[in-house]
């Protein structure tokens, strides 16, 4: 026991030295990276939010990495971004493009890599074959496209997304097609440096108009041959702006209540019907010299004048504190750690109190760092954590490890809130994971939920009962698994108590769930000005209250006992399921939002699971009622 108490003391120091050295560690793998970027704040997909968080999405976007390989570092989220951004020379190597299917790779003659990641430059060579099949895709219906549409669209999007990102400086960076006006009498003419750029040379249009017009035959052909240059190289640009722009990247200059990108502002200082601080472009230019010439302390102050300007100012400094921290994976790591140890615990026959302890202990860690999470994300966002469904299952989550701490505190004897918890609030986790890699997690609300009351009323009450139910059919795994070969079963008063707590758990998921229906009604009649209307999401909540009032209702009239009550309470998390992904697999009704790729196999994965252990319980219960 010693030993084992050892082993679980030793891991957990070695994972907190881990997260403690991750962001000294991150800084230290590319000498010129100013950490400071972080802070620059970004307005995107109609949020400000850090430097650090944009970068991270798009990393996951493209990738589906959080960290990437550069020679033979491991960069940050931000530093890709950062170099992709300020040297996108160097960042063009990186194999940053995940594509899934090897059909994508075939169609555009290039070669397959093993891990399916491949670099910006081998798809710019192919861009012309990519977009061609893009635009096949795009041309069939969103319901006709297959599987290969699909990711030639994906492709496509990821590709030209990050074409403008690493576009995003180079008006302030050096082109090769520039350098040769760099010297000779055009270069003096104008009064420019060795190495000129798009944006110098802009700033040169009324001196080169007089030397377009002189009558020095060199130095006029030479201003026609630069003006030609700088003119097709600014309107490619803004055509191809034009046919490719999903959105604005990387807007982080504020003027007049609307926040621009290096190239849009420049191109609207073009219109002389809007005012602009001549300034501000002149400091986007400076925070690329900064970066050039590795000056640490000028970056930085560019890096706060620009953040100072916004007027709605975002909660930056805890949304940099969450991604350094990463809560919810520290959570995972705590809860099946106490799951463990709880399964080691209930194996044991010689009980040992210092491990129930421990696993109770790790439990309400992991659900500290679970709260911090939540709370965090609800002072960033300023509205309820439940508007998709990678927070309704990072909510849920929390709400059953609440559950289970308190169904522990209430009976000490038995570690099966303990157990339960855990392992639901790692596996509803791990769900989540899985959706947090389709990038961004902390989008603004779509038009039908902007509301911060009804959504902090309903949805909430709504998931309460989903914690619940959930939680009531996990509780009914266990007693399955007792129940099936022990003869005092009927008798026995750890199984007593796990009847009366799912009996619970099911009437308070009842209660919820009610409650969280009638209050979207009141929502919908106000929003939609009917409280009822056959929604499939409507369907699933009346289906769940169905489940849980037959449940209450059978065993207190006596048509199921024990061991039926714990296979309608696996039924009834079956239940939830399909009403709570059922929306998103139908892809229809009032309430259809949220991610759905891959999600009908998993769900019919777990439900022929959920049925086969059924099955199984009720096949060993027989028998050994037979032997019996």
């Amino acid at each position: 026991m010693k030993k084992l108490l050892i082993l679980t003391f030793t891991l957990f120091l070695s994972f907190a030295n881990l997260a403690l050295t991750a962001s000294a560690a991150e800084s230290e793998t590319n000498n010129k990276y100013f950490p400071e970027i972080e802070r620059l704040t970004i307005l995107d997909s109609g949020r400000l939010k850090p430097f650090d968080t944009y970068a991270r999405n798009k990393l996951l976007q493209f990738s589906g990495r959080t960290k990437i390989k550069y020679q033979d570092k491991k960069l940050s989220a931000s530093e890709w971004l950062s170099l992709s951004i300020f040297e996108p020379e160097k960042a063009e190597s990186i194999k940053v493009f995940l594509i899934n299917n090897p059909q994508i790779a075939q169609s555009l003659n290039i070669t397959e890599e093993e891990k399916r990641h491949y670099n910006y430059l081998s798809l710019r060579d192919k861009v012309d074959l990519l977009n061609d099949f893009a635009s096949k895709a795009f041309e069939k219906e969103e319901k006709k496209r297959d599987l290969i549409d699909k990711e030639f669209i994906r492709t496509f999007t990821n590709f030209h997304n990050y074409s403008q990102l690493i576009n995003s400086f180079s008006l302030f960076q050096t082109k090769n097609s520039l350098k040769y006006f760099s010297q000779g009498k055009i270069a003096k003419g104008l009064n420019i440096s060795a190495n000129p750029t798009i944006y110098e040379l802009s700033r040169k249009a009324p001196k080169l108009e007089q030397l377009i017009n002189s009558k020095d035959k060199e130095l006029r052909d030479g201003a026609v041959k630069l003006g030609f240059a700088l003119f097709s190289w600014i309107e490619s640009y803004k055509d191809y702006l034009k046919n490719f722009s999903n959105e604005e990247t990387l807007t982080f200059i504020y003027n007049d209540s609307k926040t621009y990108n290096p190239w849009s502002l420049f191109f609207n200082l073009q219109d002389k019907n809007k005012s602009f601080d001549p300034e501000l472009i002149n400091d986007a230019a400076k925070l690329q010299l900064a970066y050039d010439s590795e000056d640490n302390e000028i970056f930085n102050e560019l890096i706060n004048n620009f953040n100072s300007r916004h007027d709605k100012k975002a909660n930056i400094s805890l949304e940099l504190l969450f991604n350094k921290l990463n809560p919810l994976a520290k959570s995972m790591f705590f809860y099946i750690f106490a799951f463990i140890l709880g399964m080691i615990y209930l194996i044991k026959s010689n009980k040992s109190k210092l491990l129930a302890l421990s696993s109770k202990t790790f439990l309400t860690a992991g659900f500290l760092f679970h709260l911090f999470a939540v709370i965090s994300r609800i002072l960033i966002l300023e509205r309820a954590p439940v508007s998709n469904l990678y927070e309704t299952f990072v909510f849920v989550a929390l709400v059953v490890v609440l559950l289970g701490i308190t169904m522990q505190s209430i009976d000490k004897k038995y570690l099966y809130g303990t157990l339960s918890s855990s392992i639901s609030g790692f596996i509803l986790l791990l769900i989540a994971s899985k959706f947090a890699m389709e990038g961004d997690t902390m989008k603004v609300l779509i038009a039908v939920l902007n509301s911060n009351f009804w959504l902090s009323t309903h949805v909430i009450a709504e998931m309460i009962g989903y914690a619940g139910v959930s939680l009531a059919g996990l509780l009914g795994h266990f007693y399955l698994i007792k129940s099936v070969n022990n003869p005092e079963y009927k008798t026995d008063e750890e199984l007593k108590f796990l009847n009366k707590t799912i009996l619970g758990m099911v009437g308070f998921g009842l209660l919820f769930t009610f409650l969280g229906t009638m209050l979207g009604g009141v929502w919908a009649d106000q929003s939609w000005g009917r409280f009822w209307g056959w929604d499939p999401k409507e369907n699933g909540a009346l289906l769940i209250i169905l489940w849980t009032a037959i449940t209450l209702h059978a065993r207190i009239a006596g048509y199921i006992k024990e061991f039926g009550t714990a296979i309608f309470a696996i039924l009834g998390t079956v239940v939830v399921m399909v009403s709570w992904f059922g929306v998103n697999l139908l892809g229809v009704g009032l309430h259809s939002y949220g991610f759905t790729e891959g999600l009908a196999r998993n769900l019919f994965m777990y439900i022929g699971f959920e049925f086969l252990y059924i099955l199984v319980a009720i096949a060993f219960y027989k028998k050994f009622q037979k032997n019996a």
